[in-house]
């Protein structure tokens, strides 16, 4: 149950890690990365920007780290993981730092935890 628990918190630090961390050269790279790591339904919301076409060419970047993680919820199929970092932001040649929380909501389909839900706040 231990390693179950902890491979769902290290699911959540490198889903957000990774779908956090973006620039606007990568062609959304970040988001095709964590196609495996979500659920269909997430999936649906989260690549739909793939398809879009952008018109704005300047450049942003953004690079999150996670800091700390707590498993707040678990059952045998869903579980809540709550996570602070720190997210570095590059536009328009100003890096500025801030911190933020998210909340990942989980799913276990067969027997694969999923991101479900990613709430920053």
């Amino acid at each position: 149950l231990e390693a179950e628990k902890n491979g769902a918190l290290q699911l959540a630090k490198v889903f957000v890690e990774r779908y956090g961390t973006y620039s606007t050269d990568n062609n959304y790279q970040n988001i095709k990365e964590v196609e495996t790591f979500v659920s269909r339904s997430l999936w649906s919301k989260i690549s739909a920007p793939i398809t879009a076409k952008t018109t704005d060419q300047s450049f942003v970047g953004m690079t999150t780290k996670v800091i700390s993680m707590n498993l707040t919820s678990w059952s045998d199929n869903k579980a809540v993981v709550e996570l602070k970092a720190t997210r570095t932001e590059e536009k328009n040649g100003i890096v500025s730092t801030r911190y933020e929380n998210a909340t990942i909501d989980m799913v276990k389909v067969g027997s694969v935890w999923l991101v479900d839900k990613l709430l920053w706040n």
